[in-house]
């Protein structure tokens, strides 16, 4: 009997850490913001165009105008001919055109008309995010936080993090605070992961706010202080 009751209590202890790992795991995926669509694909404006409309676009688009190759991908995407929306955006990519190569990131790492694919999602991020692209930049790091496409670095999820929050990206501000906060990549500063919980929280972030009640109470003074203080510096 005392062996049976041995080895219940080993299976239940074993199912508590497995359910703690589980929840911890969960826990940090709900207090970091995920990939951004900036974008908008799911949702943009519809462009209504006619035929010839259509045929104007791809003449000027056949000429490695990068303009009508974007439109015409957008177009595409639309009416869900994802083979020619991804062919044209990739044609506008590879002449250096952030908004495609930023949407490009999206459509692998989500799988939209075509294969999942974090290895291509991660390069076209970065093509994007060093030209500067805050919203690349978040994703890049969003990319190296997990470990999609890449081996898991913290530090590279920082250091692209920063650069994104440092350009006003709210969705990076907020997690800049919550790799301090834990001190993931970076030393754990509560004073750090306070500001940088202000910063988005002055740009209406919810879940900044949300993260920043995590923290002491004397950090949360010192971010209400730091955000009126952004707030006034704005106006």
């Amino acid at each position: 009997m005392k062996k049976i009751k041995t080895a219940t209590n080993i299976r239940i202890i074993f199912i508590l850490i497995m359910v703690c790992t589980m929840l911890a795991f969960l826990t940090s995926c709900r207090h970091i913001l995920d990939i951004e669509d900036t974008h908008n694909i799911s949702g943009e404006e519809l462009f209504n165009v006619s035929a010839e409309e259509l045929l104007l676009y791809r003449e000027r688009a056949e000429r490695d105008d990068i303009e009508a190759q974007f439109m015409i991908a957008v177009i595409y995407l639309q009416n869900r001919n994802y083979e020619q929306a991804i062919y044209w955006y990739e044609r506008a990519a590879e002449l250096g055109d952030v908004a495609s190569q930023l949407r490009l990131g999206y459509l692998h790492y989500r799988g939209y008309g075509i294969e999942q694919n974090h290895e291509q999602a991660l390069y076209w991020f970065r093509q994007a995010a060093e030209q500067n692209d805050p919203a690349a930049q978040h994703n890049l790091g969003w990319m190296y936080y997990f470990g999609y496409g890449t081996a898991q670095s913290f530090e590279q999820a920082a250091y692209w993090y920063r650069k994104a929050a440092e350009q006003g990206d709210s969705y990076a501000q907020n997690n800049m605070g919550w790799l301090y906060h834990h001190g993931s990549g970076v030393e754990q500063s509560y004073a750090q992961a306070a500001y940088w919980y202000g910063q988005a929280i002055a740009q209406g972030n919810e879940l900044a706010r949300a993260n920043l009640a995590l923290l002491p109470a004397q950090y949360r003074v010192l971010s209400f202080i730091n955000t009126l203080f952004f707030r006034r510096a704005d106006e």
